[in-house]
C-alpha cells in the first residue's frame, strides 16, 4: 500500500480509528496540520462474520504497517460501548457491541504488537450524543469538508484530540 502524495509523518502524528464490524474509518493527522492527512474506510460486502473479521483486521494492519514504517507511533482508538436505547438494546440482541468489541481488540492488539502506543477514546467523551450525520454537519464547519460515516467518526476524534471538536 503506497501513498504516493503523503509528505514525511512528523513525530507527533496520530491516527484516529472508528472500529466497526460493518466499516471501519481511519484518519491521520499532523499536529501542524487542522485537517487529516490521509484518510481510509475499509469495507467488506461479505456477509461471513469470520471472513469479514479478517479482511477488516488485515486491512487496517496494513495501513498501520505503512504508517508505522512512514514513522507514525501513536493510534487513538474509540472504545465501543453499550449504549442504553432502543439501537444499543437491538445491538446487544443482534451480537453487534460483541463483534464489534471482537474488531476493536483485534485492531488494539495488532497495533501494540506493531509497536503503537494506543489510547482509547470514549464516545461520550468527544462527540457525547450526537450521531454520524451531526457529526458529519460538525466537521464541516470547522475544516469545510465532508466525509463518509466511518471516516467522519475517525476524523472527529483526531479533531476532538487537537481542540477543535467542541
Amino acid at each position: 500500500m503506497t501513498r504516493i502524495n503523503l509528505p514525511p509523518i512528523p513525530e507527533n502524528a496520530f491516527i484516529t480509528c472508528d472500529p466497526g464490524s460493518g466499516g471501519t474509518g481511519l484518519a491521520l493527522f499532523f499536529p501542524e496540520h487542522p485537517f487529516p492527512m490521509d484518510t481510509k474506510v475499509i469495507k467488506c460486502p461479505i456477509n461471513d462474520w469470520e471472513i469479514k473479521q479478517r479482511m477488516i483486521l488485515s486491512t487496517t494492519d496494513a495501513y498501520l504497517v505503512d504508517m508505522y514504517e512512514r514513522g507514525c507511533r501513536k493510534l487513538f482508538i474509540e472504545l465501543p460501548q453499550y449504549m442504553n436505547s432502543v439501537k444499543g438494546e437491538i445491538a446487544a440482541k443482534s451480537n453487534a457491541l460483541g463483534k464489534l468489541l471482537m474488531v476493536y481488540g483485534g485492531i488494539k492488539a495488532n497495533a501494540e504488537l506493531r509497536g503503537y502506543t494506543t489510547k482509547p477514546i470514549i464516545i461520550g467523551h468527544w462527540k457525547g450524543q450526537l450521531d454520524k450525520h451531526k457529526v458529519n454537519i460538525r466537521i464541516k464547519k470547522i475544516i469545510g469538508a465532508e466525509f463518509e460515516d466511518h471516516i467522519a467518526d475517525a476524523v472527529g476524534m483526531g479533531l476532538y484530540l487537537k481542540g477543535k471538536f467542541k
